[in-house]
């Protein structure tokens, strides 16, 4: 049996994120969930710096830019630009895939993050990470996790360097 994992065509686990879905949501994949999977939902936020301290961790909510749920368990992949019916709302409000603009130079690691549900979740459109968290504990029998680095005008050079090593 092979290990739940998400990927995506657009870009490899800690590679650069490309710019192109900075306004819409990239195309995602994954293998099977667990057989006891009636559901699936995906988290993608910003991760919190890497030497933050736990106290302030627990004390801030991660910038959320897109909750969905509802995905069948064996769809196996979601397009580009892809629109759900149930979609919560991220750290701007507004519903569906909203990531904030990373100022030009500045990092950001994005975490893409599918969960293998034991149960339908029941929630409104629109709900808050608060809601979709609560509604979802207890409930995930696996994740599967991808992250980029999104760091505006970093790429163009990043994937010239690439494309020059891929040929040799």
């Amino acid at each position: 049996m092979t290990a739940f994992e998400l990927r995506s065509d657009a870009f490899r686990d800690f590679e650069l994120f490309p710019e192109q879905y900075a306004a819409v949501s990239p195309p995602l994949r994954w293998t099977d969930p667990p057989a006891e999977t009636r559901s699936l939902a995906l988290v993608v936020e910003r991760r919190p710096k890497e030497h933050t301290p736990w106290e302030e961790m627990l004390a801030t909510e991660p910038e959320t830019y897109w909750l969905a749920w509802g995905l069948p368990p064996h769809a196996g992949h979601l397009d580009a630009g892809a629109s759900l019916l149930r979609e919560g709302a991220g750290a701007t409000g507004a519903i569906g895939y909203r990531p904030t603009r990373t100022p030009q130079g500045h990092r950001r690691v994005l975490v893409f993050r599918l969960l293998a549900l034991s149960e339908e979740l029941q929630l409104e459109r629109g709900a808050t990470r608060v809601e979709f968290m609560l509604a979802a504990a207890g409930l995930v029998l696996a994740e599967a996790d991808l992250e980029a680095v999104w760091e505006p005008g970093k790429p163009l050079f990043y994937e010239r360097v690439r494309n020059l090593l891929n040929r040799w």
